[in-house]
């Protein structure tokens, strides 16, 4: 259902966002967990850049 609301708005979730989603609806995480997952992440994604001369 999320995954079909966002078609329709013309965005396309990736297999990562939608097992946020799913696992946050079957109150597996919490909401303040996925944000973590969310941010450690971004971190990794900026280290990444650093590490390759991006930044």
């Amino acid at each position: 259902m999320i995954d079909k609301a966002h078609q329709l708005e013309g965005q396309q979730l990736d297999e990562e966002t939608l097992d946020r989603v799913r696992r946050i609806l079957a109150q597996e995480i919490s909401p303040e967990e996925a944000r973590v997952e969310l941010e450690e992440a971004l971190e990794a994604i900026v280290e990444s850049e650093r590490t390759e001369g991006g930044g």
